[in-house]
């Protein structure tokens, strides 16, 4: 590979400074303009594909530059993208030219170049392959006429490679944070603050939590450190229904590039009960001093019916697998003498 200048390190940073990181769909687009300048492209495409099923989404810069036609084309013969084929056969990540792997005299047989890329003018195409850890691949094509495009060039995107991997990642971490912190009520209970933890590509814990009280979000620490008193327990019974965890682990220094780990901070138990609302907490109170369920129904002028559910409801709130374990954390917090 041809060795880049000075000024091409200061282009790639120029380049990389314009890099969109809010979301996933942003990161590649952001910069399909400067890119464009910078080799001389005519036409840039930012591309999510998946190369086993041949499916490509892709948008283009200047905007206009393709039609519904030219897109309609362009996917009756997708079979026939020889970076796409390139791709699905050996998983090639670095800046491959059209050139480097089919003559262009061969590509000019073709039905994709004779009714998409010869009516859009394109007979040279460079593109690099940006997978990430989830199994979706976006990628950069630059297209032009004319001459090839050079080494510099390809010297320019391969420098420019892991500056976008670097925030597809992380775009992609934070997205999946974001929709899985919805999910943290589901597996919350009163008294229990759950949070996630996600091992990031740079072996970073991140921690994000529905309570930021508990754990302040973005609050990171490296795998293998003491967890601080308030990551004192992990849940690892989470609900692979409503959160997909991918994988779990019992501990912080097992995990690897892509785990999720869920944990929970428990106040005293005193606070606990504290929280609990005065229906529950009054049944509770009439069961551990020794009265049935019935009884202490009775007692409170509730129909046995409902004492039940405010009993079992107590219950989970505390975390508690049965009506010996709930009694326990009155006695054992000093709530009941």
């Amino acid at each position: 590979m041809r060795e880049v200048t000075n000024a091409d390190f200061l282009l790639v940073r120029e380049i990389a400074a314009t890099i969109d990181h809010s979301r996933l769909d942003t990161v590649v687009p952001s910069v399909l303009a400067a890119l464009t300048k910078a080799v001389g492209a005519e036409i840039a495409t930012s591309n999510i594909f998946e190369a086993r099923r041949m499916r490509n989404e892709f948008r283009t810069w200047p905007p206009g530059a393709m039609d519904a036609a030219d897109r309609d084309a362009y996917q009756a013969y997708i079979g026939q993208q020889p970076l796409l084929r390139w791709y699905a056969r050996t998983r090639q990540v670095s800046p491959t030219r059209w050139s480097d792997i089919v003559a262009l005299r061969e590509l000019r047989t073709r039905e994709l170049y004779e009714y998409f890329y010869r009516p859009i003018g394109v007979d040279r195409q460079l593109a690099l392959a940006l997978p990430l850890s989830s199994g979706e691949v976006h990628a950069v094509a630059l297209s032009r006429g004319g001459a090839d495009f050079s080494d510099r060039d390809v010297a320019l995107m391969a420098h420019l490679q892991p500056h976008l991997l670097d925030a597809l990642n992380k775009a992609a971490e934070t997205a999946l944070i974001c929709r899985l912190v919805g999910h943290l009520e589901v597996t919350a209970c009163l008294g229990r603050s759950v949070f996630l933890a996600y091992v990031n590509h740079t072996e970073v814990v991140v921690m994000t939590s529905g309570d930021p009280g508990a754990v302040p979000a973005g609050h990171r620490f490296a795998p293998g450190s003491p967890l601080s008193s308030t990551t004192s327990q992990l849940v690892v019974a989470a609900r692979r229904a409503d959160i997909r965890l991918g994988a779990s682990t019992v501990r912080a220094r097992r995990s690897h590039s892509g785990t999720l780990v869920m944990f929970r901070a428990e106040p005293p138990e005193r606070e606990q009960i504290r929280r609990l609302p005065p229906g529950e907490r009054a049944v509770l109170e009439a069961v551990a001093r020794g009265a049935t369920t019935r009884q202490a129904a009775r007692r409170l002028g509730i129909s046995p019916h409902t004492a039940k559910n405010q009993l079992a409801s107590a219950h989970q709130r505390l975390g508690a697998r049965n009506r010996a374990e709930a009694v326990g954390v009155l006695y054992r917090s000093g709530w009941l003498r």
